[in-house]
């Protein structure tokens, strides 16, 4: 029998631990793992060789860190906000989920890839969005998003902050007030188009990321055999 079997089989609690695990905090153990070369990529497909790698080390367990995403919950909010015609909230909500987006993206990059402290990765990411959109982007990428999706973002983050900043400009009756001219812009682009924006933001950032972060999908497909792996043996128990 082999090591990992004997683990199980003299501690059965373990089984239900490991089961837990792997559903939590394994990817992130199994990519901090790959990216220290701890881990021997050449070998990853032998999961009884992977159990013994993370059980050599599981005090990685503390260094790994979460993130907690709330674009999404935004983005829902934003589109009942356009459905009730609520143009400027709309605008508003989508162009924060925008920049979330960003900065989930350079923190995760800037640290697991430039090995930047926490509080240098923050620092980055105070940067304005022609910054994070601009020369931060080329240095990060080489390659950046397009250039479609930079002037839509950019027209969009325009439009939150005249939004936000709104002076409420007194004009004549028979001339455009500047909440009118700013609708306009809105439609002019399409509410449909700016919803859809942190959709098209998340693809083309997940193609880097897959670029820059190899590590991290095929920590996700490891983590998965392994969970399968520790089903099957909770099952055969």
């Amino acid at each position: 029998m082999d090591d990992i079997d004997k683990i199980f089989e003299n501690n059965p609690e373990l089984q239900e631990i490991a089961h837990k695990v792997v559903y939590g905090v394994m990817p992130g153990i199994i990519e901090s793992l790959l990216l220290s070369n701890e881990l021997d990529k050449t070998r990853v497909d032998d999961i009884e060789y992977v159990w013994s790698v993370v059980i050599e080390n599981l005090d990685l367990i503390e260094f790994v860190h979460r993130s907690s995403r709330i674009d999404q919950e935004i983005i829902e909010s934003a589109k009942d906000a356009a459905n009730l015609g609520r143009i400027c909230v709309t605008v508003i909500l989508i162009a924060t989920a925008l920049e979330h987006s960003l900065n989930l993206f350079y923190r995760d990059v800037l640290q697991k890839r430039f090995e930047l402290s926490s509080d240098d990765a923050t620092e980055a990411i105070r940067s304005n969005l022609s910054t994070k959109l601009g020369w931060l982007l080329q240095i990060v990428t080489k390659s950046g998003l397009s250039a479609e999706l930079c002037k839509r973002i950019r027209k969009i983050a325009d439009l939150r902050n005249a939004f936000v900043h709104y002076k409420a400009t007194p004009v004549s009756i028979d001339e455009t007030d500047q909440l009118e001219t700013l609708i306009n812009q809105v439609h002019s682009i399409g509410i449909d188009i700016i919803l859809d924006t942190p959709s098209v933001l998340e693809r083309e950032l997940s193609t880097l990321h897959e670029t820059l972060i190899p590590e991290n999908a095929l920590a996700v497909r490891i983590a998965e055999k392994m969970k399968e792996y520790s089903e099957e043996k909770l099952s055969d128990g």
